[in-house]
């Protein structure tokens, strides 16, 4: 019986892995099966109570913030400035600013929450265990839906990133016995995209497809894992003369072994930060391939780390210049299914804990081609392309980027300059005031204000 029960349960799974398989390989899909899935998961999480309450501010909100109190980037990136400065006021009204904007970088600051678990208002069911202020009934639905996770979803998942790893192999063997035509190539760079999302447990739903960039330019979009790149690869249709040329760093272990196998069936450009002049070749071959006549979109994330969709942070300018055409694509994610942000953890575990997932859930917006204009900056044009991604996913545009937060000489270089700037203005104003007393000293109705008596 138990044998009867088990060979049946493998031949579920099986069954699952060879049919999907068996999609991807003839060009379809399971239609609207994932979101009828979806639907049914939301449904099950409805039962449950918000982790907290909804609120009309952007996530994450602790406190309102005082737009004054606000450390912006200048225009040459090199500095950054408090908007308190910029006005003339006393030295005691510069001291509360001040004082006021750090409290509330201690309580919450605008860059951090990026770089953390993707947020999400409801309860996701997404846990090794129940919580004890659940019932009982929660409790049942939850272990089920635990077993479910865990006994079907993640060996189907398994298999499909193994079979897609296996077709990789494949792909890598034929490349070698034959030249792939670039239409052979695109075909098997679109088969594994869809089996390595369908591994990842992926659901991608793609608009504005008439504007899928087919020209040569570069392809930018924001970033929060590797699996990006598969998500916007497979949005390829078949028959497409050209995919993307893929870019990204120089990586070791699984990564490693990914990025070796995309070389021989994909058009790659690879930065390896070892080297020297790694980002110099590296930029260099980008600007060539984009002005070559006929040539491929180039797929680039020049956020240059990985966030958790609460906000696009600041773009690299060094691929915004003139004569160069950006197609901006938006990924926005629901985190209610599962979360693909790769932070700090270990890429296994990373696996683990999507493959693990109801689903990973993009919605991937393509925007209108965007040039440089002759009366804007690189960094005015970087920024402008930011702002459309940002506008379209629904989040804000972030002033600064991850090298801020991964840098501690960076954090400690940009806090040594805020603390001469606000030094220099408070000497300046106190400079002022005493120069314009008669005695040279300052009352202190100059610095109370009209309505306040000194008792």
């Amino acid at each position: 019986m138990i044998f009867e029960i088990l060979a049946m349960y493998a031949s579920i799974l099986l069954g699952s892995i060879l049919s999907t398989t068996c999609l991807i390989l003839l060009g379809r899909s399971w239609g609207a099966l994932p979101q009828y899935y979806l639907r049914t998961v939301a449904w099950i999480q409805e039962f449950y109570p918000d982790v907290y309450p909804k609120s009309d501010e952007p996530w994450p909100a602790i406190i309102k913030r005082n737009t004054k109190n606000a450390l912006t980037r200048t225009k040459s990136r090199s500095s950054a400035y408090f908007s308190f400065l910029t006005t003339p006021r006393n030295h005691l009204d510069i001291a509360i600013d001040a004082a006021q904007s750090g409290i509330e970088a201690i309580v919450q600051d605008s860059l951090s929450t990026s770089f953390e678990a993707a947020p999400c208002y409801g309860q996701t069911l997404l846990r090794s265990s129940a919580l004890p202020c659940w019932s009982n009934s929660q409790k049942l639905i939850f272990y089920v839906t635990l077993a479910f996770r865990w006994g079907f979803l993640f060996p189907i998942r398994l298999g499909l990133l193994l079979t897609s790893f296996a077709f990789a192999v494949v792909a890598a063997l034929a490349s070698h016995s034959k030249n792939l035509s670039n239409e052979e190539k695109v075909w098997f760079g679109i088969v594994y995209s869809r089996l390595y999302l369908s591994g990842m447990g992926m659901i991608v739903t793609y608009n504005n497809t008439h504007l899928r960039p087919k020209r040569a330019g570069v392809a930018v979009s924001n970033h929060m894992t590797i699996n990006d790149v598969h998500a916007l690869y497979a949005g390829t249709p078949f028959g497409a003369p050209h995919g993307f040329i893929i870019t990204g760093q120089k990586h070791s272990g699984i990564i490693g072994s990914i990025e070796a196998a995309a070389d021989r069936v994909c058009s790659t450009i690879w930065m390896d930060r070892k080297c020297a002049n790694g980002r110099r070749k590296f930029l260099e071959e980008i600007m060539k391939e984009c002005k070559q006549t006929g040539g491929m979109p180039i797929l680039l994330f020049p956020e240059g780390y990985c966030t958790n969709n609460t906000q696009v942070l600041q773009f690299r300018r060094a691929i915004f210049k003139e004569g160069i055409t950006i197609y901006p694509i938006a990924i926005k994610q629901d985190s209610r299914f599962g979360d693909s942000f790769w932070g700090d953890e270990k890429f296994c575990m990373h696996l683990l804990r999507v493959m693990s997932s109801w689903a990973v859930f993009y919605n991937v917006t393509y925007l209108a081609p965007m040039t440089h204009s002759s009366h804007e900056t690189d960094d005015e044009f970087a920024a402008r392309v930011q702002v459309r991604i940002s506008d379209t996913v629904g989040v804000p545009a972030g002033k600064f980027d991850g090298y801020m937060w991964y840098n501690k000489l960076e954090q400690r270089r940009l806090l040594e300059l805020q603390k001469e700037m606000c030094a220099a203005a408070l000497t300046s104003h106190k400079w002022l005031e005493s120069s314009e007393s008669d005695d040279g000293y300052q009352s202190i109705s100059d610095v109370l204000p009209l309505d306040v008596t000194v008792q």
